[in-house]
């Protein structure tokens, strides 16, 4: 067989490879869509009361929700890092502890400047104690993997899981967490609040317009390569 066939074999082969790629990113960007579809969804919904949940049941991501509890300061971590407006810090995230019930909800209260991303005087950010909660939910992780900034020394970790945080806090802990929004009262105490999630699509679209060019840039040159030989 002419080398030139077998190059062209060849260039075919990794076109059609790079077809197969670019068409798995516009599946990913569509299944992205789809979930950003029932977030949006989720978020122009009132909001429910938690106890609405049968158990630990998680609801829709992004589900708005309201709760009333007592936070309890001794039951801290912050998520670190966290950039705001290009200014390092930490989001605060405190148990709510609700009558009834000896599981904790985590609640996000907000972020609060920290100079390394990571330490913060977590007795300067206490709002009070009773705390009528309002915001939108995201289910936690349940990996169950611990990470090298939540040495039990420290509170600072990189991201909230279920089953270390219910070691941390000594008590059960819903499936989910609440994103606290809404007014921030006392600036001075009050950490700021955090937005509604930004639902982008992501950069599936680049990539499979990627794709698609070097599968035609394969699948062209080796055209070209075998009828410039055959000429």
């Amino acid at each position: 067989m002419p080398k030139r066939f077998i190059l062209l074999t060849s260039c075919l082969i990794v076109a059609a490879f790079c077809v197969r790629l670019g068409v798995w990113q516009l599946d990913r960007r569509a299944a992205r869509r789809a979930v950003n579809e029932q977030a949006r969804a989720g978020l122009t919904l009132l909001p429910i009361d938690i106890d609405s949940f049968a158990g630990t049941a998680v609801p829709e991501r992004f589900r708005r929700v309201r709760a009333v509890g007592v936070f309890d300061y001794t039951r801290e971590v912050v998520i670190s890092p966290r950039v705001r407006n290009g200014s390092p810090g930490v989001h605060v995230v405190t148990a709510l502890a609700r009558a009834g019930t000896d599981t904790i909800v985590p609640v996000v209260r907000g972020w609060v400047y920290a100079p390394d991303a990571v330490t913060v005087e977590l007795e300067r950010w206490r709002e009070g104690d009773s705390a009528r909660v309002e915001g939108y939910v995201i289910a936690l992780d349940t990996t169950g993997a611990d990470d090298a900034a939540s040495a039990r020394e420290s509170r600072a970790v990189r991201w909230l899981d279920r089953a270390r945080l219910a070691e941390r806090f000594g008590a059960p802990v819903m499936s989910y967490y609440i994103v606290m929004t809404g007014p921030e009262g006392d600036r001075a105490s009050t950490p700021a609040r955090l937005t509604d999630p930004v639902l982008a699509e992501g950069p599936h679209m680049s990539y499979a317009v990627q794709w698609f060019l070097f599968a035609a840039i394969f699948g062209a040159g080796g055209t070209l390569v075998v009828l410039r030989g055959a000429a």
